[in-house]
């Protein structure tokens, strides 16, 4: 601890030696042998009139009488620690801060304030008296505290005061100034607490002591040298208006023997009546003449002096590109300040990737690794031991090269082909689900032309049938006849009766799907005309290969050479007065062929339409055999001669996906 004495003297309080004093260049020490039993002086106090208070560590105050110092148990500190002392010279009153509270010392009487309750004590490390009798203590990990007469307060984060550690105070007009031990400085002006840290300027967080050098600055011992800053500065960061304060700092190259100075306990430094300053420190009392101090006013001139890529150095030059395949960029930069060098602060950053300034302090080199694609330009600003700051600084303007992938064209080609594929998918979607609509339809119709075939062929074959029965049936019941009258009618409803089951087979034959394959159609042929031609002298041969292929047919091609194949055999039997009919199948690479061949008289197909009315029935027969196969996809071929008989040919082209070819058996099944 240290403080100014009447002439212009110092009393020093120390750790383990006692009080020394100085006086213009002597110096004496009062030890064990002046009167203390307690060496460890934590706290000083010196009075106008040559009054001083030495407060050690759990031994109480001790005063000083002539030319020793003398303990004074009666105050009741006789075994507490005293931190602080501060003399107030409007009411004549030492005032103590100690670790079981406040004490005031007035003609010789003590009075508590702000005394201790259990079980949390409160430790005072500092005091300071406002313009308004308000005298404001530190009580460290605590808060801040106040008394107002006897009234007492304390201030923490409820009322907006998150400091940590309050270790120093100072009274400046309406604000109180805060030094804290982990959050830097705070302000308390008109009820609201601010803060100026180290984002806002300060050089460390550790504010040890505040001392006026009455120029309109603040001196600031922290845990990093003295730094020297405006309070108009400090006014104008804690209103908000400037983000950042600006001030000299102070370290060994100035002359400091340490960086780390005192803090926590009263007067750890003070201003003598010279105007010089005086900071305490692990290494002894540094002196500061702010008249001396000079202000260096000349920004230092900044220069960029290599690009290094990947470790190797790039020529900078208009119009630089740099390869896309870099790892690493290396700017090293510096500026010409020959009266403080280790004191020159730089910031930089990289338009085009950078936010905004990256304070590197005395740090000469920036690094960025993978930049993208770009255009960039690296900029930085540096600022003398005065902060005095060149904004104008250096500049280097540089591009990085895409890959080609990352080109326009690339880019503008990838997303041509992603839309060309788009669009190609969606068309094709759309034109699948087009053909599976159009298949769909075709499938409607399909059933809807099966359904009303089946139809036609119920009010044909069934329905003729039953009304033929019908007729029959009520010629019957009317009576009248004999026995031997009702015996043919009764024979023909018996023949219509076979007829409508012959119908009914080939109509459920031809929705079975079971049979559309041409094994199937072939098996169902040849036992169709072997049924009718055993009631008939007419012989029947047929020609099948020994293994048919099961070769998908759809139902209306069974259907349409059914009906094709009933009427060439009903023509044959009708027309031709033949004694044998010859069926055939044959089997080729892509299609099949079915043939009615009969030995009968034959006629001329060229003829087929004359005035011949047997002909013109014929060339009817002819035209229905050639559209229904039409209808199929196949063909009807006729070829007849008189008197040499006449042979129907039907073929059919294979469906999709059928086998491409068979080997067909030369050896047929002879019936």
């Amino acid at each position: 601890a240290v403080v100014p004495g009447r002439k212009g003297d110092l009393w020093i309080g120390t750790e383990g030696a006692g009080v020394y004093h100085y006086d213009h260049g002597q110096w004496k020490n009062y030890g064990l042998s002046e009167g203390f039993d307690n060496l460890f002086v934590w706290s000083v106090a010196a009075s106008e009139e040559g009054g001083v208070w030495a407060g050690t560590w759990g031994d109480g105050i001790y005063r000083l009488q002539g030319e020793r110092f003398v303990h004074s148990p009666e105050i009741g500190l006789a075994s507490a620690p005293v931190f602080s002392l501060e003399f107030d010279s409007v009411d004549r009153a030492l005032w103590a801060g100690t670790g079981n509270g406040v004490m005031r010392l007035q003609d010789e009487t003590p009075a508590w304030f702000f005394r201790n309750g259990n079980p949390t004590p409160f430790r005072v490390l500092g005091m300071a008296r406002d313009k308004k009798e308000v005298t404001w203590l530190a009580l460290d990990d605590k808060g801040l505290g106040q008394l107002s007469g006897y009234e007492t307060r304390r201030f923490d984060e409820r009322d907006g005061f998150f400091g940590k550690g309050v270790q120093c105070l100072r009274s400046d007009g309406d604000a109180l100034w805060i030094g804290t031990r982990e959050n830097g400085l705070f302000r308390l002006k008109n009820g609201r607490f601010s803060v100026i840290g180290v984002t806002q300027g300060l050089p460390n967080k550790v504010i040890c002591h505040i001392a006026d050098d009455g120029r309109g600055y603040f001196w600031l011992s922290t845990h990093h040298g003295i730094f020297r800053v405006a309070k108009e500065q400090l006014n104008r960061c804690a209103d908000g208006k400037i983000p950042a304060v600006s001030g000299q700092a102070y370290d060994r190259n100035d002359g400091l023997p340490t960086l780390e100075f005192s803090g926590g306990l009263q007067a750890a430094g003070c201003r003598t009546n010279d105007g010089r300053l005086w900071f305490t420190s692990s290494k002894g009392l540094v002196s500061v003449d702010p008249t001396k101090v000079r202000i260096n006013r000349l920004p230092p001139p900044v220069v960029i002096e290599t690009l290094r890529v990947d470790g190797q150095p790039v020529e900078a030059s208009i119009g630089l590109r740099l390869h896309p395949d870099h790892q690493r960029l290396e700017f090293q930069y510096t500026a010409l300040s020959f009266a403080a060098p280790a004191k020159v602060s730089f910031k930089y950053r990289l338009v085009g990737l950078d936010a905004g300034w990256i304070d590197a302090g005395s740090k000469r080199t920036a690094s960025y690794s993978h930049l993208p694609a770009g255009n960039y330009r690296f900029q930085v600003i540096a600022c003398n031991n005065d902060g005095v700051w060149n904004r104008q600084g250096a500049s280097l303007g540089f591009s990085v090269l895409p890959f080609y992938w990352q080109t326009w064209w690339f880019r503008g080609g990838a997303i041509f082909f992603a839309l060309s594929i788009v669009a190609w998918s969606v068309r094709h979607e759309t034109r699948r689900r087009m053909q599976r609509r159009v298949e769909e339809l075709e499938h409607e119709r399909g059933i809807e032309r099966e359904r009303s075939r089946i139809a036609q062929d119920i009010h044909d074959d069934i329905g003729s049938s039953l009304t033929r029965i019908t007729m029959l049936s009520q010629s019957v019941r009317r009576g009248g006849k004999e026995p031997y009258d009702v015996a043919p009618v009764l024979g023909r409803i018996h023949d219509t009766a076979i007829e409508i089951t012959h119908a009914l087979d080939e109509i459920v034959w031809a929705l079975d799907p079971r049979h559309d394959t041409l094994d199937s159609l072939a098996c169902y042929l040849a036992r169709f005309a072997q049924d009718r031609l055993s009631e008939t002298s007419i012989s029947c041969r047929l020609e099948l290969p020994l293994n048919l292929p099961s070769w998908p047919l759809n139902t209306q091609t069974r259907h349409s050479l059914l009906l094709a194949f009933k009427e060439a055999l009903s023509n044959a039997l009708k027309h031709a007065a033949a004694t044998e009919i010859q069926i055939a199948l044959e089997l080729g690479s892509d299609e099949f062929v079915i043939s009615v061949r009969d030995n009968g008289r034959g006629f001329d197909p060229a003829l087929a339409t004359g005035v011949n009315p047997a002909a013109a029935r014929v060339g009817n027969g002819l035209g229905n055999l050639r559209r229904r196969l039409a209808q199929v996809g196949g063909c009807c071929d006729i070829v007849s001669a008189p008197s040499r008989g006449t042979c129907v040919a039907f073929t059919v082209r294979l469906p999709a996906g059928a086998p491409g070819r068979h080997r067909t058996s030369e050896e047929g099944v002879r019936s």
